[in-house]
């Protein structure tokens, strides 16, 4: 009986609880929200995109709700409007899953400064002052058993054999090293607040499909968007005390990314 119980807590831990999911009409952004509001908790998903919409409509019938905000999140006071929207209308976040991200094939030496921008704006900065608010919102409220969760890219522990992706592995490597200055400025503050990083090999989705990385005659295998959100829940899945710093989650087969040899 005693295992049984656990496994309903963990199960029921984060049902009536408020999630905000970046990127969330997007393919694992998508994902993801269906995998909470299934399981009870109510989604804020921010996104710029019109599709939104459809996925409100998809997602009326589920166990938990969601509610699309339409954001710019290379503007701060689109992204602060939507985390003010969230304390009005639910009452604060009790998960953060930074998903949102942009990969355009540019190289360092003849780049366009304008590219590098945009994507560090949505893959570096908008993760930066999503989680400050977040953060800020769970210390208020006295939550102490908050989850934030970053989207990361094993192109953020490796260097990209890839010339065409390097500024984009810039940008994940970024996230690697603020993923664990926000674990260490939690401790410091006594915050039991727990930062996960979910880092994806190659993935089916929207954003490099359209780019030829992924062609008809593949190199490998690659995973689709439900798998990551699995690994996304079993993050949340584990207990508070319990602090998962890194998943990295390949398809079975991938010999694409070679990771350097632990000393």
């Amino acid at each position: 009986m005693e295992a049984d119980t656990a496994e309903v807590e963990v199960e029921d831990r984060w049902e009536q609880r408020v999630a905000v999911v970046t990127g969330a009409a997007g393919g694992i952004g998508s994902a993801v929200s269906r995998a909470l509001t299934s399981r009870g908790t109510t989604v804020i998903g921010l996104d710029k995109s019109d599709k939104l919409e459809e996925l409100e409509k998809e997602m009326a019938g589920q166990k938990g709700k969601f509610y699309g905000i339409k954001t710019d999140l290379t503007n701060e006071e689109e992204i602060l409007s939507a985390f003010r929207w969230t304390e009005q209308h639910v009452g604060g976040i009790d998960i953060l899953v930074n998903n949102a991200g942009v990969s355009t094939r540019t190289r360092v030496l003849d780049g366009e400064i304008n590219i590098w921008r945009n994507m560090f704006e949505v893959n570096v900065y908008a993760v930066g002052i999503c989680t400050r608010e977040a953060v800020r919102s769970m210390k208020a409220r006295g939550v102490k058993d908050g989850h934030i969760v970053n989207i990361n890219s094993v192109t953020g522990h490796i260097v990209s054999t890839l010339l065409s992706q390097s500024v984009y592995s810039a940008t994940k490597h970024a996230i690697s090293l603020l993923t664990e200055a926000m674990r260490k400025e939690l401790v410091e503050s006594n915050s039991t607040i727990r930062v996960s990083s979910v880092s994806p090999g190659r993935v089916m989705t929207e954003m490099i499909a359209p780019q030829g990385v992924i062609r008809a005659n593949d190199r490998g295998p690659v995973l689709d968007c439900p798998s990551v959100a699995d690994a996304v829940i079993y993050v949340l899945s584990t207990p508070p005390n319990v602090q998962v710093s890194e998943v990295i989650v390949r398809p079975v087969g991938d010999l694409t990314h070679r990771f350097p040899k632990q000393i």
